[in-house]
C-alpha cells in the first residue's frame, strides 16, 4: 500500500512543475508582447504628433495665405488675424515660414511667392508692404481702380487723337488736291511756253533766213539798195538780241517754277506712320529691345529713327535719335543698338538740314529714348518692297565725295528696290527709270563749286542738268521728294565715319 501512495504523490508533483512551466511561458509570452505593443504606441503617438504638426503648419499656412490674399485685395483684416498675419509675413519675407509643409504645400507657398514679385525689364521688384500698418502700400483694388481710370485716359486721348487724325487728314487731302491743282497749272502753263518759244526761234529763223537771200540778191544791185538792207539786217540784229532777253527772261521765270514746285515737292511730310515702338531700354542706356521680330520681316541692319510722342498721341515734329537691329530675339522682339542721339533745341543746320549728334551719357540728352517711344522709317514697310531714286552727290562723309555706291548697298539690306540713280563718274542715269511705282526720289547734294578749273566748273553744270532732268521726271509721276539730309534722318541710316583724304 505504500509504494502505491509514494507513485500518486511523484504524479501530483510533475503536474504541478508543468503547470508551473506553462504558466511561466504563458507569462513570458505575455510581458514580450505587452512591451512590444508599448513602443508600437510610441511610435504611433509620435507619427501622430508630426501628422498634427504638419496639419496645424498647413492650417496657418492656409490662413496666412487667405489673409496675406484679403489684404492685397484689399478686404480689411483685423483683430488676431491681423497680429498673426503680421508676424507671419515677417517670417514669410525672411523665408523662414512653412519649414514643416509637405512639398506639395512648400510648392504652393513658391507659387505664392512667385506671384508676389514681378519679373521686368527693369529687373525684380517686389510688391510693396507697410510694416507698420501691417497692410499693402497698394492694394489689387487699388491698382484695377488705377488702371481703369488709365483706360479710361487712353480712351479719350484716343477719341482726341482719332478727331485730330481726322482733321489732319483732311487738311492733307486738301493740300494734295490744292497741290495737284497747281502742278497741272504749272504743267499747262510750260507747255504754252514752249510751244511760243518754238514759234518765236521759228519766226526768227526765216526772218533771218530771207534777209540773207535778201541780201545776196541786192549785192548783185546798187549800192542804195544794199545799204538799205544793211539796215535793215542791223534792225533786225536789235530785235533779235531784245527777243533772245525776252527769251532768257521767260527761262528764268519758268526754272524758278519749276524750283518753286520742285521744293515743295521736297517739303511734302513723307510717310512718318510708326512702324514699331521701344518696349524696354537696357540699363546701360545704349541699347534697347523693339516690338519687331522675325515675323515683321526686320534682319539685322536695319535701322530706324525714334520719335517721342506729343500729347496728342502723334510723333514729335524732330527725332531724338537713331537705332539699328543688331539681334532679332524671336517673331515679335529684337534687340537694337542706339546709334545716334540729338538735342532736341537743335534745329539743324539752315542749309543742309544735318543735325549735330550727342553723346548717350551727355548732359545736353535731356529727352533720351525711353519705353513708349515710337520707330519710323518711311523706305521700310514689313510686308511691301520700297522703290527709290537717287539724284545728286551722296556725300555720306561730309567730306566732297560721292559715296552713293556704299549708300546703294545698304539700301539693299532694307529691302529697298533702286529704280533709278545718278552715276556721277560717267554723267548717266542707271537703272530701270522713275515709274509711278517709284516712291521717293532722293535728292543729294549739289556739286562743290569751289574748284575754279574749267573741267570741275563743266562737270558740275553736267550734274546740275541732270539732278533737273530726274526732278522734271519724278514730278511727271508724282514722285515725292525728299533731301538726302532727311531721308538719312527719318531712316536712321547710321552715317560713315568722316576720313581725310
Amino acid at each position: 500500500m505504500a509504494a502505491k501512495g509514494g507513485k500518486e504523490s511523484n504524479q501530483g508533483l510533475v503536474i504541478v512543475l508543468v503547470f508551473f512551466i506553462l504558466a511561466t511561458i504563458g507569462l513570458g509570452v505575455g510581458t514580450y508582447y505587452g512591451f512590444a505593443d508599448q513602443d508600437k504606441l510610441k511610435a504611433d503617438k509620435k507619427k501622430a504628433d508630426g501628422d498634427r504638426k504638419k496639419a496645424d503648419d498647413e492650417r496657418d499656412f492656409y490662413r496666412f495665405e487667405a489673409n496675406l490674399l484679403r489684404a492685397y485685395l484689399g478686404i480689411p483684416v483685423e483683430g488676431k488675424a491681423l497680429e498673426e498675419l503680421a508676424q507671419n509675413k515677417a517670417k514669410f519675407d525672411s523665408n523662414q515660414f512653412g519649414g514643416g509643409l509637405s512639398d506639395e504645400r512648400k510648392k504652393e507657398l513658391e507659387e505664392l511667392r512667385s506671384k508676389l514679385v514681378k519679373d521686368t525689364f527693369e529687373g525684380k521688384r517686389a510688391m510693396a508692404w507697410d510694416a507698420n500698418k501691417n497692410q499693402p502700400v497698394i492694394t489689387y483694388e487699388a491698382m484695377l481702380d488705377g488702371a481703369l481710370a488709365r483706360v479710361k485716359q487712353l480712351e479719350d486721348s484716343l477719341k482726341t487723337a482719332e478727331a485730330e487724325r481726322a482733321k489732319a487728314e483732311k487738311k492733307a487731302a486738301d493740300a494734295e488736291d490744292l497741290q495737284k491743282k497747281d502742278r497741272l497749272s504749272f504743267e499747262a502753263e510750260l507747255a504754252k511756253r514752249k510751244t511760243e518759244h518754238e514759234d518765236s526761234i521759228k519766226s526768227y529763223q526765216a526772218t533771218i533766213k530771207k534777209l540773207n537771200e535778201d541780201f545776196d540778191a541786192a549785192s548783185k544791185k546798187k549800192d542804195p539798195e544794199k545799204q538799205n538792207l544793211l539796215e535793215e539786217k542791223e534792225k533786225i540784229r536789235k530785235e533779235k538780241l531784245v527777243l533772245e532777253k525776252e527769251m532768257k527772261d521767260l527761262k528764268d521765270k519758268m526754272d524758278v517754277l519749276e524750283s518753286k514746285l520742285a521744293r515743295r515737292e521736297e517739303m511734302k511730310p513723307i510717310d512718318i506712320k510708326p512702324r514699331g515702338q521701344i518696349v524696354a531700354v537696357h540699363g546701360s542706356g545704349n541699347k534697347a529691345y523693339i516690338n519687331l521680330g522675325s515675323a515683321s520681316g526686320v534682319k539685322p541692319q536695319v535701322t530706324f529713327s525714334v520719335f517721342g510722342l506729343a500729347p496728342n498721341g502723334k510723333p514729335k515734329e524732330r527725332s531724338k535719335g537713331s537705332v539699328e537691329v543688331v539681334n532679332v530675339i524671336n517673331e515679335r522682339m529684337s534687340e537694337v543698338v542706339i546709334t545716334r542721339m540729338y538735342d532736341p533745341e537743335d534745329k539743324g543746320d539752315v542749309v543742309t538740314g544735318r543735325r549735330t549728334p550727342i553723346e548717350i551719357k551727355s548732359a545736353k540728352n535731356v529727352d533720351p529714348i525711353v519705353k513708349g517711344d515710337v520707330l519710323i522709317n518711311p523706305a521700310w514697310k514689313p510686308d511691301e518692297k520700297t522703290h527709290i531714286a537717287i539724284t545728286g552727290v551722296v556725300d555720306l562723309q561730309r567730306g566732297g565725295y560721292d559715296n552713293i555706291q556704299v549708300f546703294m548697298r545698304a539700301l539693299e539690306k532694307q529691302n529697298i528696290i533702286l529704280d533709278a540713280y545718278l552715276d556721277t563718274r560717267d554723267m548717266s542715269i542707271k537703272g530701270p527709270g522713275i515709274t509711278h511705282k517709284t516712291d521717293f526720289l532722293i535728292i543729294g547734294n549739289q556739286p562743290s563749286s569751289l574748284d575754279p578749273s574749267p573741267e570741275a566748273q563743266k562737270r558740275a553744270l553736267e550734274i546740275s542738268k541732270k539732278m533737273e532732268e530726274m526732278r522734271l521726271q519724278a514730278l511727271k509721276y508724282g514722285v515725292t521728294n525728299i533731301k538726302l539730309s532727311k531721308f538719312l534722318d527719318e531712316t536712321g541710316y547710321r552715317l560713315m565715319k568722316r576720313i581725310e583724304h
